[in-house]
């Protein structure tokens, strides 16, 4: 049996998943996410360099971001675009909310500044 290409290239991302995944808790509430660890640590050097280094979340497997700019909205974007390599677009239409209005796009509740802080994220 031949598969498609785009049957190969959905296998070859689930080879790059890896098996073992990372705790990550996010802002002052310490909402947990739980990624795949090769995933997360190939896309950000924070990352790799947190999991994959000596400091103790290497060992623990969870790692706890409670900067300012690192919110939940944020970190779900980010998580967005790490397993489907989108961003997703704010809607025309909603193009002049003010910065702390909240917007939902492909089920992810977010704000305008979730989209600053999730660049901030990805270049840890």
């Amino acid at each position: 049996m031949k598969l498609e290409a785009k049957s190969l290239l959905g296998m070859q991302f689930i080879i790059n998943l890896g098996t073992e995944t990372v705790s990550i808790f996010v802002g002052p509430i310490r909402k947990q996410y739980t990624i795949h660890k090769d995933l997360v640590c190939n896309a950000v050097p924070f990352f790799s360099k947190t999991f994959e280094g000596v400091f103790h979340e290497a060992q623990s497997g969870a790692v706890h971001l409670t900067d300012d700019h690192e919110s939940p909205a944020a970190f779900e974007l980010f998580i967005h675009w790490l397993y489907t390599g989108v961003v997703p677009a704010v809607p025309m239409e909603d193009k002049n909310l003010a910065s702390w209005e909240s917007i939902e796009i492909n089920g992810v509740l977010a704000t305008l500044m979730a989209y600053h802080e999730l660049y901030y994220i990805a270049e840890k």
